[in-house]
């Protein structure tokens, strides 16, 4: 298995309006949608996750069951996006 970066430059973590509550929620945008990091699972620490990720591996997309988007924290400030790739 291999997780392959999808970004050249980390990408800002921003906060902007959520549209179901209207607070202000982070979110990061890549290849023209918005994401919103209450979307994404922790992956280390987590009971209900099992799997092994590698330590830069942080979160997964929640609700995408077949290709669901890997992120990286970077700090609080901004994130990479990786992709899961069969070797």
């Amino acid at each position: 298995m291999k997780y392959v970066k999808m970004n050249d430059e980390p990408i800002e973590i921003q906060y902007e309006e959520y549209e179901d509550t209207r607070e202000f929620e982070p979110c990061f945008h890549f290849e023209d949608e918005t994401y919103w990091l209450h979307n994404f699972i922790r992956c280390h620490n987590n009971p209900w996750v099992s799997d092994n990720f590698p330590a830069h591996i942080h979160g997964y997309e929640a609700e995408n069951y077949y290709h669901p988007l890997f992120i990286e924290l970077i700090g609080d400030i901004a994130v990479n996006v990786y992709e899961y790739k069969e070797v």
